[in-house]
């Protein structure tokens, strides 16, 4: 142990504060006070379910503000969450009541542990890591104690920065300028990398920002409890979401990314403020933004989604970047925000060409709409125009993708189904008063009758299995995918929270965001819910990231499964949809390598994930290139050889010259898709036994 660390496990042991919760302006107690008071009383009163907020509330609620704010157990002590514990069953009286005390107490001791966990990763970097030492780290410490004292405290940063070190020098390896250097110099570059990166993280975690992302936090601890989809959005983030769901945005129309820790721009979008500007270029550095205050803030080490709401803003606003180009010079840009619309995340269809078959593919990554102009985007519409696009180049059938699709609008879905499907009954909708069905009339043309796939997988949630879950019932097509899908079974309102002002009386209006509240649950036609059971696939194909813990049973406040009395529906039990086929193409994928390739390797995934990490220089670069090429392979695994590769052509030409070279490029990629692949033989199976 160095000299600094010794005197700094004395100078902690000494000087633990005593905290007071009572250090916040009157007018930012009272917002907090009103944020609170409106989120209990949506809770209560209009939640779907709501669950009593007593003292088991209240533990649960406790738990999961200090695991959010600790996930790693590295900045509390044992002694910190003693103290802390005097609140545990007293949350939920303050939640009543409008108080905040335990935020308070928990936010000034986390920025007090934030600061010395800043002075113990710096003195740790100081000093070279062994890279022969015979211990192990967890990457995973959920169940792992807090540590007793300081000395317990360092001994897991220590761990920790190790591993950060030597993952970097794994990455770094590679590179024959750094490869080629003795290990000694190779371990200084990798602890630089790690210094600068936990020195840019621990400023953004006690910049001015930080405690309002932490009472969004909070906020969200609490209403989590109800259920995983009822969430709080502080005003930024309340506009965000509804731009995503219009499928637009106020900003410059940049695709950013993250290289050794730093914001690079990766795209610049077509139409864009940012491309017409002339002042920014692919690849440039991001390293500050102005902030609404008009501030510069570093952005280097800030997640992604941080440094995209503040490039966004309202529309006609300047926003100033600092940019370095290529040589290494940075300059300072001011840019006017516009409207951005995203055409890759739009709907899109191409015909596959498998053999002497056309197969119409539509790929549709989520179900938007803008509800608030007239002549805004609907997926509906635009999955209309792809089907008759397909229907002009006269497929044989047609693909749905849906996988990683996290749904969105339900009168979008809706309308959709009708596009696929007589009239008549699509979805039950269940208020905690009752129960809606959602039908479609003879007023929604049914345009396609041909053979249908439905392509999902664990990631496909929401209205894509609404939409699967229909075409499943009415016996329609022929649902191809992982063992299930997400399993959200639930629809959420936003509903905006504030006081109004009075601007007679000089009072202005109050804005505390929103909240998306579940307030319905969905029910197939038959009567099952798709709560957490999902959709499960007639055709299964095992999911390259199906060993992961992410879907709706994995959380453990999710609503449960169960049923309702089915309505009645005319089930078209189309001829193609036969139990024989379906039958044929589950043994299909077992015959080929890509397949059982993706399930040897997710068992592996699943059982190895959370194994202790050696941390000796030796075993460390054999554990990583083992986990790596497990990795690597489901990363491609699904890539087809150049040989294999689908034929796609496009349906339509676009009049502009970027948009159709980026048309092009995704026919090109989506040509590489064993899954995709898979189904249009599946679907050639289908057509042939017509």
């Amino acid at each position: 142990m160095t000299a600094r660390l010794k005197l700094l496990l004395l100078l902690l042991v000494v000087t633990l504060p005593a905290f007071s919760y009572d250090h916040h302006s009157d007018s930012l107690k009272a917002a907090r006070q009103g944020i609170i008071k409106l989120v209990v009383a949506r809770l209560e009163r209009d939640h779907y379910s709501p669950k009593e907020i007593g003292d088991a509330y209240s533990k649960a609620v406790w738990k999961r503000f200090i695991t959010a704010i600790d996930d790693y157990k590295s900045l509390f002590l044992q002694a910190d969450i003693a103290q802390l514990q005097a609140y545990e069953t007293t949350i939920d009286n303050e939640l009543h009541q409008g108080d905040v005390r335990f935020f308070n107490v928990a936010f000034a001791l986390y920025q007090q542990r934030v600061k010395e966990a800043a002075w113990i990763a710096d003195s740790i970097l100081q000093q070279p890591v062994s890279l022969r030492s015979k211990e192990q780290v967890l990457l995973n410490r959920h169940d792992a104690a807090y540590p007793a004292d300081e000395k317990e405290r360092v001994a897991i940063w220590r761990k920790r920065l190790t591993y950060e070190v030597l993952k970097r020098m794994m990455e770094s390896a590679t590179a024959d300028s750094v490869g080629k250097l003795p290990l000694a110099q190779q371990e200084q570059l990798a602890r630089g990398k790690v210094q600068r990166w936990f020195k840019r993280s621990f400023s953004s975690l006690q910049a001015n920002t930080a405690e309002d992302s932490k009472f969004a936090l909070y906020v969200n601890a609490v209403v989590f409890e109800m259920d995983p989809h009822t969430a709080y959005n502080p005003p930024a983030d309340a506009r965000l979401l509804q731009e995503q769901m219009a499928h637009r945005y106020y900003g410059l129309g940049m695709e950013l990314d993250v290289k050794n820790e730093e914001i690079v721009i990766k795209r610049l979008i077509n139409g864009g403020a940012a491309l017409r500007s002339g002042l920014v270029q692919e690849n440039d550095h991001l390293v500050q933004v102005s902030s609404k205050s008009g501030d510069m803030v570093e952005v280097a080490g800030m997640p992604l989604n941080d440094v995209s709401r503040l490039i966004r803003g309202d529309k006609g606003t300047t926003v100033k970047l600092v940019l370095r180009k290529g040589n290494g010079k940075e300059s300072m840009v001011a840019i006017e925000r516009g409207i951005v619309t995203e055409d890759e995340t739009a709907a899109r269809s191409a015909v596959i060409h498998q053999q002497n078959k056309k197969i119409g593919y539509i790929y549709l990554p989520s179900f938007y709409a803008d509800f608030e102009r007239r002549d805004g985007v609907h997926c509906a519409d635009d999955i209309a125009k792809e089907v008759m696009l397909l229907q002009k180049a006269q497929v044989d059938g047609i693909v749905m993708d849906m996988r990683n699709n996290p749904g969105g609008s339900l009168d979008e879905v809706v309308k959709m189904l009708g596009l696929f499907l007589p009239p008549g009954p699509k979805v039950q909708l269940r208020k905690r008063d009752g129960v809606m069905l959602y039908n479609t009339d003879s007023t929604q043309p049914w345009i396609y009758k041909g053979p249908l796939t439905v392509m999902i997988n664990e990631n496909s949630a929401s209205a894509a299995e609404i939409f699967a879950a229909a075409i499943q019932d009415y016996h329609r097509g022929i649902i191809i995918g992982s063992a299930s899908s997400y399993g959200k079974g639930t629809a959420q309102a936003t509903l905006p929270m504030g006081k109004a002002g009075d601007p007679d009386k000089g009072i202005p209006t109050q804005l505390f965001g929103s909240i998306a509240l579940t307030q319905h649950k969905f029910y197939r036609v038959n009567g099952a819910s798709t709560q957490q059971k999902g959709v499960i696939p007639d055709i299964l194909l095992p999911g390259v990231t199906s060993y992961m813990k992410v879907q709706e049973r994995d959380n453990a406040t999710a609503l449960p499964w169960d049923t309702i009395p089915g309505t009645l529906y005319s089930d078209i039990q189309r001829p193609e949809v036969d139990q024989q086929l379906i039958s044929a193409g589950n043994r299909l994928w077992k015959e080929d390598r890509v397949f059982t390739g993706v399930l040897e390797n997710t068992t592996w995934m699943k059982q190895h994930q959370e194994d202790p990490v050696p941390l000796s220089y030796d075993a460390f670069k054999q554990h990583q290139q083992k986990l790596q090429a497990h990795i690597d392979t489901l990363s491609n695994i699904w890539k087809l050889p150049v040989g294999k590769r689908m034929t796609l052509t496009g349906t339509d030409i676009l009049a502009d010259k970027a948009l159709q070279q980026r048309y092009e490029k995704w026919m090109e990629a989506t040509g590489e898709d064993a899954y995709l692949l898979k189904t249009a033989e599946i679907m050639q199976q289908m057509d042939s036994h017509l």
